[in-house]
């Protein structure tokens, strides 16, 4: 588990208790005593909360913007930015998109705040956040029930399904865990694979948003084959064989380059 995965756990859990144990965060969260103080100190830095013998507390003036997503530890976090400047640039003004759950949609959510009467459907809390207060971007926050999971805190279940397909987007982004020839698209987690494929029946296009690390590894639950996706954005790094493929099968692939 990365440290802005155990990090959103502990303050899922001190958001729901008050309070968390340095004990017990070991155990829930299979690391060290050590790694926990680690993160706790962190966490108190950031003003989240405050430590204390054995555990820590929440902070009363912890800022709502601070209770969601902190994906600044997540990694390839740079190559992720640039992948949400190069994919907010297809956002055209008065579009309706959705974006998905997890810290490469946040980063698209961060840079389409100068588009013009856009309409964002989510169930990614931390974009609902990310966009609230953009006046030129309407946001409909999924129906669901609230998870928090390595994706981030997200809506999930029949009623987000149901919502999917009462609604029609030009445009869904929307991130992998992994994509190779032999199992096309894949995520591990299986309500966004059944997610995903509603939302291809349900969109003008559906965007695949992946860094480099995601191409020739597998995940558990398969979305769809290679032509699944109508664009790729990746970073400079995306391997040459598969550019190869999606430009030979008519599937537009976009890499970025590095941010100056």
């Amino acid at each position: 588990m990365f440290a802005a995965e155990r990090h959103n756990k502990i303050k899922q859990l001190i958001l729901e208790y008050g309070k968390v144990d340095v004990n017990n965060l070991s155990d829930i969260l299979a690391v060290s005593e050590v790694t926990i103080r680690k993160d706790l100190e962190k966490l108190e830095v950031a003003k989240f909360l405050i430590r204390t013998h054995g555990g820590a507390v929440i902070r009363e003036d912890t800022p709502k913007e601070d209770i969601y997503l902190d994906f600044e530890d997540v990694p390839n976090i740079e190559s992720k930015k640039m992948i949400g400047v190069f994919a907010a640039a297809l956002v055209q003004d008065r579009e309706a998109i959705f974006l998905g759950p997890g810290s490469t949609c946040l980063q698209i959510a961060k840079n389409i705040k100068d588009k013009k009467d856009i309409i964002v459907t989510t169930n990614n809390v931390a974009v609902m956040v990310e966009l609230a207060d953009c006046p030129s971007c309407r946001v409909l926050a999924s129906g669901g029930e609230l998870d928090s999971s390595e994706y981030g805190i997200m809506m999930t279940g029949e009623t987000l399904i149901e919502t999917i397909r009462q609604t029609y987007v030009n445009k869904a982004f929307v991130s992998i865990d992994g994509l190779n020839f032999n199992r096309g698209y894949m995520i591990r987690n299986e309500f966004l694979a059944r997610l995903y494929q509603e939302l291809k029946n349900h969109s003008d296009e559906l965007i695949v948003a992946a860094d480099h690390t995601k191409f020739g590894t597998n995940a558990y639950s398969t979305v769809g084959d290679l032509k699944f996706a109508d664009k790729i954005i990746s970073d400079q790094n995306a391997p040459h064989e598969y550019i190869k493929y999606f430009f030979e099968n008519e599937t537009q692939i976009f890499t970025t380059y590095p941010l100056k």
